[in-house]
C-alpha cells in the first residue's frame, strides 16, 4: 500500500536563527476517521504551519510549538531584509505618470 503524501519537510533543527521566507498561519485539519469528532466539525488544531513561495509554487511546513517564537523572529528578518515592494511599484507608477503626463504635455504645445 503506497502512500500519495509528499514527504514532509523538516523544520531547520538549527539553534542560530537566520531569516526565512513566508509567513505563518493556524490551520485546522480533519483527520479522515469515521468515528472522530472532526467529522461533526470539531477539527483538530490549531497547528503552525509557515508557507512561502518556491520556484513559481507555494510550499507548507509544519512548525512545531516549540519553534513557534523563533519562527515568527525568523519570518519578520526575512520581510526586514527584503526591499519594499509595494514601495517599489507605486514609485514606478508615479514615474510612468509623469512620463505620460510630460508627453501628453509636449504634444499639445506642438499642435
Amino acid at each position: 500500500m503506497s502512500s500519495h503524501r509528499k514527504p514532509a519537510i523538516p523544520f531547520p533543527k538549527t539553534d542560530a536563527l537566520s531569516p526565512l521566507p513566508g509567513s505563518l498561519h493556524l490551520e485546522y485539519r480533519r483527520c479522515g476517521r469515521s468515528n472522530c469528532r472532526c467529522r461533526a466539525g470539531y477539527s483538530h488544531g490549531p497547528y503552525t504551519v509557515r508557507r512561502w513561495r518556491e520556484g513559481g509554487r507555494q510550499r507548507k511546513q509544519y512548525v512545531p510549538a516549540s519553534k513557534v517564537a523563533g519562527a515568527l523572529l525568523a519570518t519578520a528578518m526575512y520581510r526586514a531584509s527584503v526591499p519594499n515592494v509595494s514601495g517599489i511599484l507605486a514609485s514606478l507608477r508615479a514615474a510612468a505618470d509623469q512620463w505620460r503626463h510630460r508627453r501628453h504635455g509636449h504634444e499639445r504645445n506642438q499642435q
